[in-house]
């Protein structure tokens, strides 16, 4: 992203979030625009703006978001989500599988569990 992106990225910030702060004066509006490009400078523009749709339409959200929140790639999200789910999966599989292929209780067993317990 460059300065130009990152003034379009404060002008949909302060149209989701009227309370975002950017400062009147020249100095402080370019010092807040160099410090936002080192934390976003190689996170694309269009990342960025997905990230603070995702975190605006999220009710609890109610003050604008920090760079690191528009940096994070959605990618790892779902990329753990698939993760977990595909972990979910295999779990299910191997207890199906542990219970298709359990062998029962012989009686011998029993015999000697009861002897235990008597």
């Amino acid at each position: 992203m460059n300065k130009t992106e990152i003034t379009q990225l404060f002008k949909k910030i302060k149209i989701r979030y009227p309370s975002f702060a950017i400062p009147a004066d020249v100095e402080g509006a370019r010092e807040m625009v160099e410090e936002w490009l080192i934390d976003l400078q190689h996170v694309p523009l269009d990342t960025a703006v997905r990230n603070l749709r995702e975190y605006a339409m999220q009710p609890e959200h109610k003050f604008a978001p920090h760079p690191g929140i528009l940096a994070v790639m959605s990618d790892n999200q779902d990329r753990y989500a698939s993760l977990m789910k595909d972990l979910g999966q295999e779990n299910v599989m191997s207890v199906e599988q542990m219970q298709a292929n359990a062998v029962p209780i012989s009686e011998e067993q029993r015999r000697k569990v009861r002897e235990l317990f008597e």
